[in-house]
């Protein structure tokens, strides 16, 4: 073999690498337009079709709906700092409630009701309010188990 054949098979065998590179580089592009393409048309597994809810940390719901965390009222007991979750097959309703009144208000079994975007009752509930001397504030914690309620607009508390 002379020096001119070795260059030409050395020069083939490089044009043909070339070639072999560029075609599976192409293949590989493709593939991810492919992807990207699959990827934007299918929505994420983790979309949260409820209104009022946001997931938060493996499962935990919270609601966000500002009419249900604004601050309430019922008769000298103010209800501020709410916090409604779900989680591991229980809903908590977390606030803090303060005497506003100037005597103490004692113990009180009341009505709860959790209402839906129509203002229909998704659930009822029957917690206690308890003794508040004038200006003290607590923390209130009730627990409903089984029912997954989170997804509320609003709720309402009235004598029971």
């Amino acid at each position: 073999m002379t020096k001119n054949e070795k260059k030409g098979i050395l020069i083939l065998v490089g044009v043909v690498l070339v070639v072999l590179v560029v075609v599976i580089f192409a293949m590989k592009s493709g593939d991810k337009t492919k992807d990207a393409q699959v990827s934007t048309t299918n929505p994420p597994a983790n979309v949260n079709s409820e209104k009022y809810t946001t997931n938060v940390n493996g499962g935990t719901k919270i609601n966000n709906s500002n009419d249900f965390n604004k601050t309430k009222k019922y008769n000298n007991i103010e209800i501020s700092n709410i916090q409604y979750t779900y989680e591991a097959g229980r809903s908590v309703l977390l606030a803090d409630i303060k005497n506003t009144g100037s005597t103490q208000h004692n113990e009180e079994i009341v009505k709860v009701t959790i209402l839906d975007e129509n203002n229909q009752a998704i659930d009822v509930l029957s917690p206690t309010i308890p003794n508040l001397k004038a200006g003290e504030t607590k923390q209130w914690n009730i627990i409903i188990t089984g029912k997954d309620s989170v997804n509320a607009k609003d709720f309402k508390i009235e004598a029971k």
